[in-house]
């Protein structure tokens, strides 16, 4: 947004702000390409993306038709690239054949079938007594046989300590056991191939593909050559030239069942146990059990490092790899993970979200609904807190009314549902909506003015810095100690890892419904924080508040700022339980001491243990003003706010069907100076005296940008005419 024009930009945003439409194959036809992209224009499109077309091909090397090796559909693909950006139509460019991103249609596994996804798969059960009435029976899974043990049980706790070796009783796939004295677990460990009810056997799109393992460098690097290598053959070095950011597409570990499956999986490498070993010092194999079953500390302890490991080798391996490339061809790397929307499960997709995030240049998400009280805003919010953190200037979000057109009958959705779908995510930090949308229900004009409204909100909120007082911690620590496998989905992650991610979306949603604006913070932005003035500060950013939703485990830097932080007179809010472990300690009583004394009801530090959508929100507003204040407490309005070149932009939305009216409130404006009202629907810009509240009316799913300058220059002289 250039200062000497901002005004104009928000008026006619440009095509880099709008929609892009995702069309993967372009026309073969060079006129019928023509004419696809003329009625894009006429739709009010930004752009496409788009990739060379895998339509009716295969992965056959000795076919000119294969994915990526057709010199035919290059020639369509590069006529498609050519055509759009003569039309200037903003372009990203899609790294694969469908979804997910990685096995390129079969070709990076083609010859190195070794390098599919692998897994190590647990199946159990409980004994009581001795002899007979103790008697086991336990099918193996399938694939090669790691360990069989039983563990006794005291309240239902295993002891490794006290394993007994059931090798010797496995015969025929199952291993028999007369059990022994008291409770035991009987736990059977194989090791095999991801695939059967994982994303790729059950949705993935070209059919059914074997995955390849994120764990290893090798695959990732292979899928490299054979498709990005290959657009840079065909296009040249600079992709950067056409190209505003390549997409990768839902890479995970597989190691999540769709499909309920009779055992549960762990992802897994031939190299795994040798890389845990020099990165921790320990055994793994002794303790292997530990990860599917509970055993006490030793299990929280080992979770830890499994999961740190798998996080850190998939954001290395793959997404690190890729950002490499891409930066090497002057190409800003994006893309999205796999349901993303829920926390527990993050954990076996890959290990740790904003690791993985972090590591792309235009981190993204995708919306699978088009309904607005659907929308994942949560998820938006994260995008953009990792966006914010690391100053990156595109976030991406892939849209589509999946679940709607998957209803019968098909759900409509109406203009202003499409508007508030989008709304909530460029509220969350969303500056880049992607679209497979169809909008079966919308005239070309109406989705000209949808382009149009997403264009000014998305041109006028993109860059600065995000302004809030409340951060929020990802618990993905507390989630690694108390992760569980499921035989379906996270359905057996286990209560606390549930209690967890509820903490967590509860405090998401207290703050979200009372106009609070937070940020998402990760422990290495926690643990580059500095305190000052009361405040966690970290580059531009800063908070006066932190919230802890379910956190017992933190690494020992974040400990140290938080204790700095609340010794400075920050506030420090912990939801459920309060933190006991570090990475080194479970538990660690330097920090139950520390959690004691913090949370003892002090004016700064706070445990709330229940109704956390009111007592939150309550909590808060006893140390601080919000940014904006609504007249009316319990109404759908939504708020978020940028500081952008000097100026304070609100983007305030009602998150709801019915018209809304009512004052606002903006802190810290007095009178003199002058506030925006921004119409994304018309492009108007109304100037209005600052330092009184704001009476605004907004209709379905509505929206208003204000923008002001709080040292009360005036700023009425930028605005032009229509």
């Amino acid at each position: 947004m250039q200062s000497q024009s901002w005004i104009e930009t928000f008026i006619n945003p440009p095509k880099d702000a709008r929609m892009l439409k995702i069309i993967h194959a372009w026309p073969d036809d060079p006129a019928q390409a023509a004419r696809d992209i003329a009625q894009m224009v006429r739709q009010g499109y930004g752009g496409v993306v788009c990739n060379q077309g895998f339509d009716g091909v295969t992965c056959d090397a000795s076919m000119d038709g294969g994915y990526v090796e057709s010199a035919f559909k290059w020639a369509t693909f590069r006529k498609g690239v050519e055509l759009a950006d003569e039309a200037g139509l903003t372009m990203w460019l899609y790294d694969e054949a469908g979804f997910p991103s990685g096995v390129a249609w079969g070709i990076t596994l083609r010859d190195r079938p070794e390098w599919e996804a692998a897994g190590l798969f647990a199946a159990e059960t409980i004994t009581e007594g001795e002899g007979v009435g103790g008697q086991v029976h336990l099918e193996i899974p399938p694939g090669t046989l790691v360990s069989a043990a039983a563990y006794p049980l005291a309240e239902g706790v295993a002891d490794l300590g006290r394993a007994i070796d059931l090798t010797p009783h496995v015969q025929a796939g199952r291993i028999s056991w007369a059990g022994g004295m008291g409770e035991w677990r009987v736990v059977a460990i194989t090791s095999g191939p991801l695939f059967e009810g994982t994303h790729t056997g059950v949705s993935g799109v070209p059919g059914k593909q074997k995955y390849i393992n994120l764990l290893l460098p090798e695959p990732v690097q292979q899928f490299i050559r054979v498709t990005h290598d290959r657009y840079a053959e065909q296009l040249g070095g600079d992709l950067g030239r056409y190209f505003e950011a390549a997409f990768t597409d839902e890479p995970s570990l597989m190691s999540l069942f769709m499909r309920e499956m009779p055992y549960k999986p762990l992802p897994w490498s031939d190299r795994l146990a040798g890389q845990f070993r020099e990165r921790y010092g320990y055994e793994l194999m002794p303790v292997l059990s530990a990860l599917f079953i509970e055993a006490g500390n030793v299990s929280r302890r080992v979770r830890f490092d499994f999961w740190q490991l798998i996080g850190e080798l998939v954001s290395d391996n793959y997404f690190g790899a890729l950002r490499s490339w891409c930066r090497e061809h002057n190409l800003p790397s994006g893309g999205h993970l796999l349901l993303e929307e829920f926390p527990v499960q993050h954990v076996p997709n890959y290990g740790d979200l904003f690791r993985c995030l972090r590591q792309l240049d235009a981190p993204g998400m995708d919306c699978l609904t088009m309904k607005p009280a659907q929308a994942p805003w949560m998820v938006a919010k994260m995008v953009g807190s990792i966006a914010d953190l690391q100053g990156k200037l595109h976030t991406m979000s892939e849209t589509t009314e999946f679940h709607e057109l998957n209803c019968s009958p098909p759900l409509a959705i109406s203009l202003a549902e499409y508007r508030g779908t989008c709304n909530r995510l460029i509220a969350g930090g969303i500056n880049k909506i992607t679209t497979y949308s169809k909008f079966p229900e919308l005239s070309d004009e109406e989705l000209a003015e949808l382009n149009v409204w997403i264009g000014r909100c998305c041109a006028l909120l993109k860059g600065g810095r995000h302004v809030a007082d409340v951060a929020v911690y990802y618990p993905i620590e507390s989630l690694w100690t108390a992760f569980a496998p499921s035989r379906h989905w996270v359905d057996e992650a286990g209560p606390q890892a549930e209690r967890i991610a509820k903490l967590f979306e509860d405090a998401s949603n207290a703050l979200y419904k009372s106009q609070y604006e937070f940020t998402y913070l990760d422990n290495t932005a926690l643990s580059a924080c500095e305190v000052s003035d009361g405040k966690l500060v970290y580059g531009e950013l800063s908070w006066k508040a932190l919230v802890l939703p379910g956190v017992t485990t933190l690494r020992s830097e974040a400990v140290r700022v938080i204790e700095a932080f609340w010794r400075a007179g920050g506030t420090v809010i912990a939801l459920g339980d309060v933190p006991v472990n570090t990475e080194q300690s479970f538990p660690c009583p330097d920090l139950q001491a520390l959690s004691a004394n913090i949370f003892d009801g002090s004016d700064n530090g706070y445990r709330i243990v229940d109704d956390v959508a009111t007592a939150l929100p309550a909590t808060l507003v006893r140390d601080f003003v919000k940014d904006v204040t609504v007249g009316q407490p319990d109404s759908e309005l939504r708020v978020a706010h940028r500081l952008i070149e000097g100026k304070d932009i609100y983007f305030i939305i009602n998150d709801s069907p019915d018209a809304w009216e009512g004052d606002v409130t903006i802190a810290g404006v007095s009178r003199g100076g002058t506030i925006l009202r921004l119409d994304p629907a018309t492009g108007d810009a109304t100037p209005i005296e600052a330092g009184r509240p704001i009476r605004l009316a907004l209709g379905e799913y509505g929206g208003v940008l204000l923008v002001v300058d709080k040292t009360n220059r005036t700023i009425t002289t930028e605005v032009t005419t229509k």
